[in-house]
């Protein structure tokens, strides 16, 4: 016989980001895409070039722009402006700096010379993909982007563990990968080995079915270079938990939101964003209740709510 166990939470937190800064890989291949860029402004050197991760390129970007008429434009402005990253929103893809600087920033200006030169230096963004820089002449209206190729770095670590929790009989994949320092994703294969096959068994491609409940340490490999990490599968009882949300997909903060104990199956009870507190279920598992407003209340899952003494008792009143 399955016993239905209930649980009941105060609080779910988001997760935290974890910045390392190191340094940058060394320099990769690059090459150039040289040629006209739109009306008025040809690449002449430094396009197209490729790179690793962090990157400063050798080979500054050079620019020739020309009037409507074509004639060369010198003393001309040329405004140059990181773009942001696909990947990572809010995270410049690509740095700019003049030639006579050590400092890279988002904006930079250069002036056209006698040949309508104009020349920047380009530090690429932590993001594998594309770099991106925006370019504009304001006096003749010019406007476009140049475009560098971003690659991941040296192998540095196993990225991409997650816990994971399960029924048992049930199956599911688990999640790594090697990155460089910034988390970007290499091409080398890991592998997965369960420490607990009576707990959880495991297949090298990563493929996890729960056998008993309990916690099994799982094992992360990765061959070339030698990294090694672990992660855990539990194996929870059938049973549901009741939480307050702060920021979660997109719900009002204090909501309830009740799931299964593997995680699946997250529903919002309507209706009860609220200064809820100290959840606990009834013991026929239908009702929550808790505090609010220092109050005791009762709730449904349909988010019908009532207090269970009068509002005028204070918070230590027992239920």
């Amino acid at each position: 016989m399955i016993h239905r166990v209930r649980f009941a939470l105060p609080l779910v937190l988001g997760a935290a980001a974890l910045l390392t800064v190191g340094c940058r890989e060394s320099t990769g291949p690059s090459s150039s895409n040289n040629g006209p860029l739109g009306i008025g402004v040809t690449i002449v050197a430094g396009g197209g070039q490729r790179d690793t991760a962090e990157a400063q390129l050798v080979q500054a970007l050079v620019l020739r722009i020309t009037d409507s008429m074509g004639a060369l434009a010198a003393g001309q402005v040329v405004r140059f402006q990181s773009v942001f990253s696909d990947s990572q929103p809010g995270t410049p893809s690509a740095l700019v700096s003049v030639l006579t600087s050590l400092s890279y920033s988002t904006f930079a200006t250069a002036s056209t010379d006698d040949s309508g030169e104009a020349a920047i230096l380009i530090q690429l963004g932590p993001a594998a993909g594309f770099g991106r820089v925006a370019v504009t002449v304001p006096r003749f209206g010019y406007q476009d982007t140049v475009t560098f190729t971003i690659l991941p770095g040296a192998a540095m670590r196993l990225a991409g563990l997650r816990d994971t929790s399960l029924y048992v009989g049930r199956s599911g994949p688990l999640h790594a990968f090697v990155s460089d320092q910034y988390g970007n994703r290499r091409p080398e294969a890991v592998t997965y080995q369960s420490l607990n096959t009576s707990v959880a068994s495991v297949t090298s491609a990563g493929v996890a079915t729960a056998v008993s409940t309990g916690r099994a340490t799982v094992v992360v490999r990765s061959a070339t270079p030698s990294l090694e990490d672990s992660l855990y599968v539990d194996v929870v009882p059938a049973g549901t938990i009741a939480a307050v949300v702060g920021a979660f997909r997109n719900l009002a903060g204090g909501t309830v939101v009740t799931m299964n104990l593997d995680g699946s199956g997250v529903t919002a009870v309507p209706n009860s964003a609220a200064d809820n507190q100290y959840l606990s279920w009834t013991p026929d598992g239908t009702t929550l209740l808790g505090h609010r407003n220092y109050h005791v209340f009762a709730m449904d899952l349909s988010g019908n709510a009532r207090f269970v003494v009068p509002t005028s008792a204070g918070f230590g009143e027992d239920v």
